[in-house]
C-alpha cells in the first residue's frame, strides 16, 4: 500500500496529536517543588553572601528562556547566574 505526503502528513499530526498530552500539577505540588528548589540554594547562597557579593534567589516555573530574560530585565541585573539540578 502507498500513501500520497499528504496523507503520511495527516497520519503523522494525528500521531503526534494522541501523544501530546498536558498534564494538570495541583497547585500545592508546584509551590512545595519551587519551595524546595529555594531551599536547596541557600546553601550555596551563603557561601556568596560571606564573599560579600550581593545576590538573590529567584525560582520559578514556566519556560526557562521567558524566565530568564524576564527576570533580567525586572532586575536590571549585569550578570547572572543559573543553577540546574544537582546529581
Amino acid at each position: 500500500m502507498r500513501f500520497s505526503n499528504q496523507q503520511l502528513e495527516i497520519c503523522i499530526k494525528k500521531y503526534e496529536e494522541g501523544m501530546t498530552q498536558v498534564i494538570r500539577t495541583p497547585a500545592d505540588v508546584i509551590d512545595d517543588a519551587l519551595t524546595e528548589a529555594t531551599n536547596d540554594l541557600q546553601p550555596e547562597a551563603g557561601r556568596i553572601d560571606l564573599e560579600g557579593v550581593s545576590r538573590s534567589i529567584i525560582v520559578g516555573d514556566g519556560s526557562p528562556a521567558e524566565m530568564i530574560v524576564s527576570e533580567a530585565q525586572n532586575q536590571n541585573s549585569d550578570e547572572m547566574a543559573m543553577a540546574t539540578q544537582l546529581e
